[in-house]
């Protein structure tokens, strides 16, 4: 277990590629469910109710579909299972680092938790950076449109998740 930990820290760290995890479509799912889970977790703090399920559901639902779609584009579609065992496995672990910053946003008052507020901004260009170095590899694309694939999937994917489930205003 500690092994393949230290595969996902480091493909969070840009050093390894989805090349290296195990074919496994149980460690696959594990990911999957590890970072949904992660998600509706963090969705509690802005939502506190049932939609941090769902807006967790439909962002795991897109990053696969996602996935799916680019390796089928750039004819790669038998390396899903890894990509996404990477892309999930690695978000996971930036996603647990991201609670305490996202509670502490959410219950600061307000023009408070400014720092936090910059811990969340740097981590999500760092889970950015991740998919696109996933994406590098899984592609054999460089590092530039990589990252242009994972900045548009991330601003298509928000804009889907905040359509049908919007944060509530405070």
């Amino acid at each position: 277990m500690s092994a393949l930990i230290r595969i996902f820290v480091e493909i969070c760290l840009l050093r390894a590629g989805p090349q290296r995890l195990p074919h496994s479509v149980l460690l696959m799912w594990l990911c999957v469910v590890a970072y949904a889970a992660v998600g509706v977790v963090s969705g509690l703090s802005y939502f506190g109710d049932w939609r941090a399920v769902g807006a967790s559901l439909l962002d795991t639902l897109l990053l696969a579909a996602t996935l799916q779609l680019v390796l089928g584009i750039g004819g790669h579609r038998e390396r899903l299972l890894k990509t996404l065992t990477a892309v999930t496995g690695s978000w996971t672990l930036a996603g647990l680092l991201a609670l305490p910053l996202l509670f502490a946003v959410n219950r600061a008052a307000e023009g408070e938790g400014g720092l936090a507020l910059l811990g969340l901004l740097v981590l999500l260009g760092w889970t950015l950076a991740i998919l696109g170095h996933v994406l590098r590899h899984a592609l054999d694309i460089s590092l530039m449109a990589a990252t242009g694939i994972s900045v548009a999937y991330f601003l298509v994917s928000q804009a889907v998740v905040q359509a049908l489930f919007p944060l509530p205003v405070s």
